[in-house]
């Protein structure tokens, strides 16, 4: 018997192969592996039968970071993703909000700044760039608070543990951005 793919075969295979070459080929190995890890937490979070059990799963998703950071440090290049938000204070004097939306495993986790004062080189190196551009960004994670209760190395800035964990946030000092042509 001889097997003729259908084209929504063909095409469903074409499409994974596109974003096989698109989000994991091209992003860095750290980059896949940290938001491979935040994938991880959101699916456990989703399964745990209870709420002691959802907060317990938040814990351990922000104290990942403390992992990642011994294993890879907290300063990374080339990271890719899409710029999602760029907002300026009234006259635009400075970037009130800059965020850039990574999904290089099919789940958004967001790299964000504020306050960018006009007349610097991240300021005008942004400036290049429209909402929705694809990029390579450079950064360091800001600290987290590291209280007795929970030790939080990379500052993610979700109001909820549901948002940390499904769409996290995470606060960064961008040093560089360059355009994917």
């Amino acid at each position: 018997m001889k097997i003729i793919p259908t084209p929504l075969v063909i095409l469903t295979f074409a499409f994974v192969l596109s974003m096989v070459s698109c989000n994991e080929l091209e992003a860095p190995v750290t980059q896949i592996a940290f938001e491979q890890a935040r994938a991880n937490f959101y699916a456990a979070y989703s399964d745990a039968p209870n709420e002691v059990k959802k907060s317990a799963v938040y814990i351990e998703a922000l104290e990942h970071g403390c992992v990642f950071e011994q294993e890879h440090g907290r300063t990374f290049n080339e990271w890719i993703g899409e710029i999602s938000t760029i907002r300026t204070d009234q006259g635009g004097d400075e970037i009130g909000q800059f965020s850039i939306k990574a999904s290089s495993i099919h789940q958004n986790v967001y790299y964000e700044q504020s306050d960018i004062q006009k007349g610097t080189a991240l300021y005008e190196n942004i400036s290049q760039f429209a909402e929705g551009d694809l990029v390579y960004f450079s950064f360091t994670f800001d600290q987290g608070s590291q209280t007795a209760k929970i030790n939080e190395c990379f500052n993610e800035t979700s109001m909820t543990e549901f948002g940390s964990v499904a769409d996290p946030e995470f606060d960064v000092t961008f040093t560089t951005l360059r355009s994917i042509e």
